[in-house]
């Protein structure tokens, strides 16, 4: 059943609403902070050079509101600013930046509705009194509300006073006034512009009439900006002209045709303002003036920049364009202009999606992930944008290489900008690649390195050195099992090649415990089949014991990729044991095994004959333990580290001074970097061996590091010790059987972590203190299923970490908090930063028999790329058979008066997202709707489009048109065409046919041929009347599903016999949709104008006839995002193993750029999580008071109730944001450990 619903953001809101600048952090810090409609984000202005300043995010969290108002105050007895914020259901907060805690806190909160008023058609006003007397608010018709300051800067009680002005459209407060005094912009009843001010007595609470009054203003006259001392006034923004309005002076300039959209002060004494108009175009007003006296306006176009819905002078001619219809954009305002006359350098964009006016859901790239295609901003900043889960990789080179076992990138100077060498380590030697002048990859050598051997680690050195650390290896050769004798169904351990020539096999088990201590699960080696990361499937094979005699078969060591590190697998076959070695073991598994080997042989065997197996001996020696010092100009070997015999080197590490080893036994060997010397500085017997090591120095030194991070077998911990005293400082318990793998020290945003990587797949992250070396903060996620390694490397001069595994992932940092993102590559053994002349900042990555140097996308997690069209895409579909998508899109012409708006159907390359075809539609025609489809009795498939003709004097089109396409040779055909009587909202594939919705009714159409016998057409086949405007329609089988302008969702169904359409069943409620969706065959989802999501259900076991005619509301949420489309997918690889793998998504765009998930939940998974949420509303308490459980009531003018049936994705994966602390207080409250809530939240982000 669909009734149980989780809604989550894939994607914040993007439309910036509003913007102000102030000292909100700090007295002398200048802050930024943006609006996007249910978030705000506070940025700090820095220096970046002498030239530019830069946006430093700190802080980006949701508010439990739409906010409606956003303003600075500097109350009297304030050191820095503080942040007045009113949300459109009337509340408000007074918020407060804590410098200890880095976060916001609230000083005052409350409600400001009233229980009778009529709402403002013109949206709500909030100002601040310039002098902190009070705080006004314009919510309701004919009122205007006044919050008082007390003498300390606090809020008293708020009252109303009568407004007499009904239309209001500005209200602002004058500067330098005595007496606090708004000035009103409104219209009368015979739509003249006029200005009025009055003064606010908060004594009497009432209005007194203001010093004076303008009237008979420019028809457009709809922003106030007050001016403030030594000027003062008021200067009133028309579409024709601009007045500057004061008790003593009248000035006025005539201006070209424009609506001007966004203002901003440039100078504290008001003298210039930039003014954003409806087209992009910026402005410069100047106030001319002498002295304190007036003497004119001018005003200079200065360029484009995307349509502002705000703007924010910052400093220096730094400008901030916030935008709703386009990217908003960090300006710099020019004193010359450039080659095209503009002043205007656009420095940064950051990328606003909405509004999004529809959508499809695409697999372009054939990998089973969906992206979704939008339909993104407005006029001339509309345009098409691609976004998908996860990071890309966008290849350069690739070479086949099988068998990868690390790899490294190096440079020939330590000065050098770019890597030289990359050193490619396989299971037996070591091979060193370089880009050559035609920038191909080809094998070069690095003479002092040794090649005949796997290289364990290797690194640039101080001095213009390089370091090779390498251990044990015995070469491989075909090694064949030659004797296999099973006495019982014991267990089977295979044993490594070339030392011992048989291994007994023992009934006792005690393989179990080689196998529990290197591989954790035992059940990973087992008697049937596998699939799993070290036994990736038995395959039975042979190979013939000589040429001469072909029939004798003997098993044989099979390998598989060494990039799968698998293992031992085994396989019952019914009359005996079939032994596969999947690798050859190292020589921590070996020494496992002479230890057992020795431990059997203290047994008594239950059986009476000892389980064999016999190996050939491999037929080359062993290569001993070092460490190589290499000059990286000359290549020639300076000096060289011998392990002490007997002793070979598993694991290793190093950094540009120092050199960290461990040796089987846990004995653990810090060396230390000179120039042409390796000194060994000192040497530790821990406890246990040793599985992994780090030294990256993130400390003050960039070459140094003063600790160590060090990973444990046996007792399963991870350790921190001093340097180069090898002391250990501490010692953390990972919990469980699952070995650390890879552990990485690494810092983001100027705090140290330490990232440890377990076996299978899962990762810790800690807080590192690196002056006490305390771990703290534990959180616990899930990456993949297969053990990880962790590499650092840098985009944008930002260092991120790339988790190589069976599902690659990026770790990044934003906001100061750890941030995962999917890479989209199927699987990566290794990683490493390869920064080539050729490819600047790319990556080497190792994957299946390949090695790619590529770069990487932006690291987010969702990827972006922007199709920019210079028109307003409306509506797309997607033709896979043709590798297009058609577009009804409408160009918006400065140029033509009599025609400003042209509108297209446009074909794309879905792979280039050129043009490749345009059909124009008549004057005055618009395209409403499009689709895809194929007709019964017909193999091709088509473009249907649906279109309006919109007249200037009708009210509702009375007229449109149905265009059938083809795609032939790239072009867009038509082939048939259908008049209507009223415009074609929406288009379906319906049972062979086509199904449309034109004004109030639904119209069944079938594909037929004409009477002449020659080409289709459009034939009516049955219709169904009785909507107000049928705006969206979905269908499924014969069900059809109406959503109406206003008359909520109504269910028909199609009968074949009758060839008639008929009502079933309908909501009554009075919902003004806006889209609709099928769940399943019973449950439909609307989203309507208030913001509100709903489900009804059909309720087919009615007793009665009235009651199965009633579609029954089982869902309702207030989403806070005005939805334009649902459309069923998902933005992620739906992967089997994963528990969230088969709940079925749709997918939402919204106006502020929102794209959403909602995913249908089984009963029992809804329950849990609402408890969850239950207990998160205790502990996440929202911005300024607001309330998480009011914020998600669904709300219309006529009632509010509590959600239900929906949960708060959001705030549900919030859970993985809180201290370690606040997931322990949240975990008693509903008796579920730590690590079982984070498990069971992690999963469901992989939703989107």
């Amino acid at each position: 059943m669909s009734v149980w619903n989780y809604v989550v953001t894939a994607h914040k809101p993007t439309n910036v609403t509003h913007s102000c600048v102030g000292n909100f952090t700090g007295p002398h810090e200048l802050n930024l902070i943006i609006a996007k409609c249910t978030r705000i984000e506070i940025h700090l202005l820095t220096p970046q050079g002498l030239q530019c300043i830069c946006l430093q995010p700190m802080l980006d969290v949701p508010i439990y509101g739409r906010i409606a108002t956003l303003e600075l105050f500097h109350p009297h007895g304030e050191t820095q600013d503080l942040l007045f914020i009113a949300t459109e259901r009337y509340k408000f907060c007074v918020l407060q930046w804590d410098t200890e805690a880095s976060e916001v806190i609230t000083r005052a909160m409350g409600d400001v509705s009233d229980r009778i008023g009529r709402p403002t058609d013109n949206g709500q006003i909030g100002i601040i009194d310039p002098d902190c007397r009070l705080i006004g608010l314009h919510l309701y018709d004919g009122l205007f509300k006044v919050i008082p300051f007390d003498n300390k800067g606090q809020l008293k009680e708020a009252f109303n006073i009568r407004l007499e002005e009904l239309q209001v459209l500005d209200i602002k407060f004058l500067y330098g006034c005595p007496k606090p005094t708004i000035v009103v912009l409104y219209q009368d009843n015979k739509d003249a512009r006029h200005v009025k001010t009055y003064e606010v007595s908060l004594k009497d609470k009432d209005f007194i009439e203001g010093p004076w009054a303008q009237n008979n203003l420019d028809n457009g006259a709809s922003l106030l900006i007050p001016v403030p001392p030594p000027l003062c006034g008021v200067l009133i923004i028309g579409e024709e002209t601009i007045v500057y309005c004061s008790a003593s002076a009248f000035k006025a300039i005539p201006i070209r045709p424009s609506i001007t959209r966004a203002y901003g002060r440039v100078d504290a004494d008001g003298s210039r303002y930039l003014l954003g108009d409806h087209n992009g175009l910026l402005h410069l007003l100047v106030i001319t003036h002498e002295k304190e006296k007036v003497t004119g306006l001018k005003i200079e176009l200065l360029g484009e920049t995307s349509i502002a819905s705000t703007i924010s002078y910052l400093d220096n001619a730094f400008v901030f364009i916030g935008s709703s219809y386009g990217d908003s954009q960090l300006v710099k305002l020019n004193l010359q202009p450039d080659t095209k006359g503009s002043y205007v350098e656009v420095l940064e964009r950051y990328v606003n999606l909405g509004p999004i006016v529809d959508f499809c859901v695409v697999d372009l790239e054939r990998q089973g992930q969906g992206q979704v295609v939008t339909c993104s901003g407005a006029y001339k900043d509309g345009s098409l944008r691609i976004v998908r889960n996860g990071i890309g990789i966008n290849e350069q080179a690739s070479v086949e290489l099988q068998g990868i076992k690390g790899m490294w990138s190096l440079r020939s100077a330590t000065d050098d900008p770019y890597d030289t060498f990359l050193v490619v380590s396989f299971i037996s030697e070591t091979r060193v690649l370089a880009m050559n002048l035609e920038d191909e990859l080809e094998e070069t050598e690095i003479e002092g390195f040794n090649s005949q051997v796997q290289t364990l680690f290797c690194h640039d050195a101080v001095y213009n050195q390089l370091v090779q650390v390498y251990g044990f290896h015995n070469n491989p050769t075909d090694r064949i099992l030659i004797y296999l004798q099973v006495d019982s169904l014991a267990g089977v351990l295979g044993g490594r090649v070339g030392e011992l020539p048989t291994i007994y096999l023992g009934e006792n088990m005690l393989w179990r415990e080689v196998i529990r201590s290197k591989y954790e699960m035992e059940n990973r080696w087992m008697t049937k089949m596998v699939t799993t990361p070290h036994g990736c499937g038995v395959i039975l094979g042979g190979q013939m014991d000589s040429p001469k005699n072909p029939e004798t078969i003997i098993p044989r060591l099979i390998y598989t990729k060494p990039s799968t590190n698998a293992t031992v697998a085994n396989m019952w076959t019914g009359q005996g044991w079939n032994l596969h070695l999947r690798r050859n073991l190292n020589d921590w598994e070996m020494g496992n095994i002479v230890a057992f080997h020795d431990t059997v042989e203290q047994f008594s065997n239950l059986s009476r004959e000892e389980d064999k197996v016999v190996w050939k001996i491999g037929s080359k020696g062993v290569t001993s333990n070092s460490v190589r010092l290499v000059s990286s100009t000359s290549r020639d070997l300076k000096n060289e580290w011998f392990a002490p015999a007997g002793y070979s080197v598993n694991v290793a590490t190093a950094n540009a001074t120092q050199v960290l080893l461990a040796t089987g036994g846990g004995h653990l060997v810090y060396l230390e970097i000179g120039d042409g010397v390796l000194n060994e500085v000192k040497y530790a017997k821990l406890d246990y061996d040793i599985s992994c090591l780090d030294i990256n120095p993130i400390g003050e030194n960039p070459n140094y590091s003063h600790i160590a991070a060090v990973g444990m077998w046996t007792d399963i911990s991870v350790r921190i010790y001093s340097l180069p005293d090898l002391n250990l400082i501490t010692k953390e318990q990972l919990g469980g059987e699952i070995i650390p793998r890879s552990v990485l020290m690494c810092s983001f945003e100027g705090i140290s972590y330490l990232l440890c990587a377990l076996g299978d797949g899962h990762l810790l992250n800690f807080v590192l203190s690196m002056s006490t070396g305390e771990l703290t903060d534990r959180k616990k996620v899930s990456l993949g299923t297969q053990p990880i390694t962790l590499r650092t490397f840098s985009s944008k001069d930002t260092t991120h970490v790339f988790a190589a595994s069976d599902r690659p992932t990026v770790i990044y940092s934003s906001n100061k908090k750890l941030l995962y993102s999917n890479v989209n590559l199927k699987e990566v053994s290794h990683m490493c930063p390869f920064n080539v002349a050729a490819f600047p900042d790319s990556l080497a990555i190792a994957k299946e028999g390949e090695l790619t140097i590529g770069t990487i996308d932006e690291i987010q997690k969702l990827h972006i790329r922007s199709i920019p069209l210079g028109e307003h895409a409306r509506r797309i579909s997607h033709q896979e058979q043709t590798r297009t998508f058609a577009l009804c899109s409408v160009k918006y012409t400065q140029s033509n008066a009599d025609d400003p708006e042209m509108h297209f159907v446009r074909l794309l390359d879905d792979q280039t997202f050129e043009f490749i075809s345009t059909y124009p539609l008549d004057q005055f025609e618009y395209g409403c709707s499009i689709l895809s489809c194929s007709f019964s009795d017909d193999s091709n498939v088509y473009y249907c489009i649906g279109t309006a003709y919109v007249m200037p004097e009708e009210n509702e089109p009375t007229k449109g048109r149905i265009l059938v396409f083809i795609v032939e040779d790239g072009k867009l055909q038509v082939i048939a065409e259908k008049e209507t009587k009223g415009a074609v909202y929406s288009l379906n594939a319906f049972n062979g046919k086509l199904l449309a919705a034109i004004n109030q009714k639904i119209q069944l159409y079938k594909w037929a041929s004409r009477e002449d016998g020659g080409s289709r057409e459009l034939q009516t086949e049955c219709g169904h009347h009785g909507h107000i405007l049928a705006l969206y329609v979905q269908t499924r089988g014969d069900f059809i599903v109406v959503g109406d302008l206003m008359k909520s969702i109504s269910l028909l169904i199609f009968k074949h016999e009758e060839g008639a359409i008929e009502e079933r069943a309908r909501d009554y409620n009075a919902n003004w949709m806006s889209a609709v969706e099928i769940l399943d065959d019973d449950i439909y989802l609307g989203a309507e104008n208030n913001f509100n999501l709903f489900t009804v259900r059909k309720n087919s076991e009615g007793a009665t006839d009235e009651e199965r005619s009633r579609l029954e509301v089982v869902g309702e949420y207030h989403l806070g995002e005005f939805v334009n489309r649902f459309r069923h997918g998902s933005l992620v690889m739906r992967l089997p193993d994963s528990d969230v793998g088969q709940i079925p998504t749709v997918i939402f765009g919204t106006v502020n750029g929102v794209i959403g998930v909602i995913a249908s939940l089984p009963h029992d998974q809804y329950l849990f999580l609402e408890k969850l949420q239950t207990n998160l509303r205790k502990v996440i308490k929202g911005v300024g008071g607001l309330s998480h459980e009011q914020w998600r009531s669904f709300y219309n003018e006529k009632k509010t109730v509590d959600a239900k049936n929906f949960l708060d994705g959001d705030l549900i994966e919030s859970f993985l944001d809180l201290s370690r602390n606040r997931m322990e207080e949240i975990s008693k409250a509903m008796s579920v450990p730590v690590e079982e809530l984070m498990k069971r939240v992690e999963e469901l982000t992989r939703l989107h």
